[in-house]
Parts: C-alpha cells; structure tokens; sequence
C-alpha cells in the first residue's frame, strides 16, 4: 500500500462503520467498496428510464419485465417501453392494458368486441394501427417484423380467454393546410387597386384645373387690346408649361 493510499484509507476509515477491532481484511473491503461513490454515474439514475445511460437499457428493461424488445428500436422508444412496463403490467387483461403498450410503439388500436357486434362470448376483432416504423432498415411502413412485434405485445396484454380476429393498419395523422393563401393574394390585389385609384384621381383632379385656368386666359387674351398682347402672351406661354408638367405628372403615376 503506498503512501497515497494509506492517506486515503484513514481518510474513510473514520468515516467507516466497522468496529474498532475489525480485521485487515474487512478493512480493505471496506476500502474497495467505498469506491463505487467515484462512479460518473448516480446509482439513483440506473433506475430511471429517462437517465439511465443508453448502454444499459436492455439492463433495466429486463429488470422491469419488460415483455417485448428490441434492440435496434430507437433510443426514444426503448426508453418509452421502459417507462410504460409498470403500468401495462398492473393492467394486463384489460382494454387500457393493451392500449397502453402498444402506445410505447406509437400505435394505436381499433377494438370492437363481441356484446357490440353479437359475436361469440369472448371474442373481439382488434387492428392495431401502426404510425411509424420502429427499425431505420425496413423499406415500408408494415414490415413482417413489425406486424410480429404487435400481435406478441397484443397476445402478452390481452384477456387470456379471449379469442381475437387480429389486423394491422397504417394510421397517417398528418394534414395540409392552404385556406390561408386565396385569402391573403386577394387582399393584396385591393391594396394594389386602391392606391392606383387614389393616383389617378388625383392626377384627374390637377389636369382639370389646370384646363380651367387656360379658359381663361384665352379669354382674357382675346379682349385686352394690342398694347397689353405680349404681357398676356407671356402668361399663354406660363399656362402651357403648366399643362405640360401636369401631362408629365399624369404619365409618371
């Protein structure tokens, strides 16, 4: 023993449960024990099927009874088999029981049973309606191995005395949504109309006045006498750059 770990070893020992006149031995098997507290991970995570670390599931799945599994299912759904196990185990027998495990494979079930259809006592026609698959190598959605999957979980969690007539279906929960885009193309066309109309009212407006006022400097030219013909000319002449600034301002808007 080196020097480290004897220091080490007085260190725990007066922390240790064993009596004074405790052996070499048991004081070196108290010593490797203690050790386990050095350990990355809490021994309380072990337990949990959130936490535990991905390479000990199938550890934890078989401490829980776990009745189907496989290790090339997702992390996500090993840990959802996991987490279920209890619940499906207290309700074996059941509807609820069977629902419930094969929820942890996202799927679902269609159940009609005997007193609903008028069958023979203890009989029920289930399909279990799969969403997904569960194997990153199965090229469709019901693979055998899938289809074998549901009905050992359906057989391990059904009513031991009932006789099932058993389907597997695909069930496709999404859905495409395009109400939205006719609504908002024609509000986008009455803005546009809008503001092409306000424009050109505008531009109507100013051209009509500005004819107004050529009126009535014809008229005014036309009843000053000669001496007054050139200053009125110059104003003619002012009127007509008018109109053709608003020409301008008409074919710009």
């Amino acid at each position: 023993m080196t020097f480290t770990d004897k220091a080490s070893f007085n260190s725990k020992a007066k922390h240790s449960l064993l009596p004074p006149n405790a052996t070499q031995q048991e004081k070196q098997i108290a010593l490797a024990a203690s050790r386990i507290s050095n350990l990355a991970v809490p021994i309380k995570h072990l337990w949990d099927p959130l936490k535990c670390p991905e390479h000990l599931l199938p550890w934890l799945a078989w401490a829980l009874s776990v009745d189907e599994w496989d290790n090339n299912w997702s992390v996500s759904i090993q840990r959802e088999v996991i987490a279920n196990s209890t619940q499906v185990h207290r309700t074996k027998g059941t509807v609820s029981g069977v629902r419930k495990a094969l929820a942890s494979l996202n799927a679902s079930i269609a159940l009609t049973e005997w007193w609903q259809n008028g069958g023979v006592p203890h009989t029920a026609q289930l399909t279990a309606l799969a969403r997904n698959n569960l194997t990153a190598s199965g090229d469709t959605l019901l693979t055998p191995q899938l289809q074998a999957q549901l009905w050992r979980i359906v057989s391990a969690t059904k009513p031991v005395r009932s006789k099932l007539d058993f389907s597997v279906g695909v069930q496709q929960d999404k859905a495409i949504h395009t109400s939205g885009i006719g609504t908002t193309h024609n509000l986008s066309r009455q803005d546009i109309n809008t503001e092409v109309d306000n424009g050109l009212s505008a531009s109507s407006l100013h051209i009509s006045q500005v004819a107004n006022a050529v009126k009535i400097s014809r008229t005014h030219i036309s009843a000053q006498p000669n001496a007054q013909l050139k200053s009125d000319m110059a104003m003619a002449l002012a009127m007509g750059s008018a109109i053709h600034l608003s020409r301008a301002t008409m074919r710009s808007q």
